[in-house]
């Protein structure tokens, strides 16, 4: 009843597909068994509301107002509010809202100009030659919608991250000479470069690999974001650094410092914090290790200040 109250008047299989992109219920499912509570506003293949227009100034000041093209429901409101303290917000529906040259969605309004809201996020990904997605309203890039536009520009290489929240458009690249399957080639030689061990862009280059993509000269969240696009590599993300490795399921700090123990048999918790930092550089707080000890099953001596593969290594040393 919620979705047909902002999509009101909707044919009732493109209400059952506009379901479907909301919730992910097959929109047949949806037509066969989600429709019986409102059925009294079915006639002849359209669900209806019947809703009082917004007419005269307050039609023409709204019309002047929204400008953007995509608007939060909430935030309209406000705005007619703050217009006309008089008047009464329930003239904010998708009737008029729909007169006033918008599509409605779950919570947002977006420009009539667009078929739906992904094409409106696509839209504004690729307009210009870097999308900064950190002036988007937080409340718009929490939408799944805009997170599957993203991720399926990104796995194209339309847009590559190249800092946080930011992305250079690949015709930018273009012009420099770089296309699609030199993107792809790097993926490729980092994949059989670096076998089963843990890494990161740092790691990478401290271990000798180089590529011609180098000479872009971007910041190493850059060539991360080319290895997240690609489903082999598995990640973890830790402020500005990614640590990879492929062919897992989920990676962990924790994992990476039972690999480093696991390598040395036992090592001084500050030669450990050092080494994570140097080779990799992932910032780790000491608080963590024994933690991290007791969930790896590894052994962790307080007064040694040291950390060991198990007990009977520690046993052996001392």
């Amino acid at each position: 009843l919620d979705l047909l109250l902002q999509t009101a008047p909707i044919e009732n299989y493109h209400l059952a597909e506009v379901y479907e992109h909301e919730y992910g219920v097959k929109a047949n499912t949806v037509l066969a068994n989600y429709f019986r509570c409102i059925d009294e506003y079915y006639h002849n293949g359209i669900y209806s509301i019947d809703s009082e227009p917004l007419v005269g100034e307050e039609f023409d000041k709204m019309k002047e107002k929204l400008v953007d093209d995509v608007y939060f429901i909430k935030d309209v409101k406000e705005m007619y509010v703050d217009l006309f303290p008089k008047g009464d917000s329930k003239l904010i529906n998708p009737y008029n809202l729909k007169r006033l040259g918008f599509r409605v969605n779950a919570k947002i309004i977006y420009s009539d100009n667009f078929t739906n809201s992904e094409e409106y996020f696509r839209t504004i990904m690729l307009r210009n030659e870097i999308f900064d997605a950190t002036l988007l309203d937080s409340r718009l890039t929490c939408s799944p919608v805009y997170y599957n536009a993203l991720q399926s520009l990104k796995a194209n290489f339309d847009i590559i991250e190249f800092l946080p929240n930011k992305f250079v458009n690949i015709k930018r690249l273009e012009r420099k000479g770089i296309r699609k399957e030199n993107l792809q080639g790097f993926i490729h030689d980092v994949y059989e470069f670096v076998g089963d061990d843990f890494f990161t862009i740092k790691s990478l280059r401290k271990r000798g690999f180089e590529h011609g993509l180098d000479e872009l000269g971007f910041d190493d969240w850059f060539y991360g974001g080319l290895l997240r696009c690609d489903t082999r590599f598995k990640y973890r993300r830790f402020d500005r650094n990614v640590l990879f490795r492929k062919g897992v399921d989920v990676i962990t700090l924790n994992d990476l410092v039972e690999h480093i123990v696991y390598r040395y048999r036992s090592i001084d918790i500050y030669d450990l914090i050092e080494y994570i930092k140097e080779e990799y550089g992932i910032k780790m707080e000491k608080y963590k290790i024994a933690y991290i000890a007791k969930e790896k099953e590894l052994y962790y001596d307080a007064i040694m200040e040291k950390i060991y593969i198990d007990y009977d290594e520690y046993f052996e040393e001392v």
